[in-house]
């Protein structure tokens, strides 16, 4: 039984450094909103490449805003929105503008608007520059009070070397990469090969017993 606690340990461990070694190729940026006992808060991280955009000045402190598409993420500081040529939902929720209790870190965010897409981030902010971790949090609410729809929520922007994407996780977990649920299949028929190895030693060895 212990070979088989160790090899179920590694299977996981495997699927672990899967996780870590293989993010999602289809986000620069990445944010969880999710419930948190009684608030809701947003944490993000990442890079984002805005060599393309157009500087159109500054928008509100950190807020969200679900039948917009709109999200933005950080402390208070000087920063900017850029129009950029934009795919993806137009919301992500029926939710209108709510601004934050709190927040942290990097100012960033972006607004799907039809017709005026932006992504905001901080005046000194430099294209491909990694933004470290950014929060804010709505105090006694919930997912549903502030309108926001669980799912996955994608947008993407640019060409070639230019391209770029933020992805929202709204209330759910992300999705395991097909490369880590390969490595925990790995795992776990190595843990069933080993198992069958020791049933049959285990059966030599009472046919030796009964043979004495």
């Amino acid at each position: 039984m212990q070979v088989g606690k160790i090899v179920v340990a590694g299977a996981f461990a495997v699927l672990g450094v899967g996780f870590l070694a293989a993010p999602r190729a289809d986000a620069a940026y990445i944010a969880y909103l999710s419930q948190d006992s009684a608030n809701v808060v947003v944490t993000g991280s990442g890079s984002l490449n805005v060599s393309n955009c157009s500087n159109v000045g500054g928008v509100p402190s950190a807020f969200v805003s679900a039948n917009a598409a709109e999200l933005v993420l950080g402390a208070s500081a000087p920063f900017e929105a850029c129009f950029i040529t934009m795919s993806g939902p137009t919301s992500f929720g029926a939710g209108g503008s709510f601004s934050r209790d709190a927040a942290t870190g990097s100012y960033v965010g972006l607004g799907n608007i039809p017709g005026s897409a932006q992504i905001v981030l901080a005046r000194t902010y430099v294209s491909g520059a990694p933004l470290g971790t950014s929060t804010a949090t709505w105090d006694n609410t919930t997912l549903a009070a502030l309108g926001i729809t669980d799912g996955t929520y994608v947008w993407t922007w640019g060409n070639g070397a230019n391209a770029d994407s933020f992805t929202l996780y709204a209330g759910v977990s992300p999705i395991p990469e097909p490369a880590s649920l390969a490595l925990l299949g790995s795992g776990l028929a190595a843990l069933a090969l080993q198992r069958r190895r020791k049933s049959g030693g285990a059966a030599q060895a009472a046919a030796a017993i009964a043979d004495a």
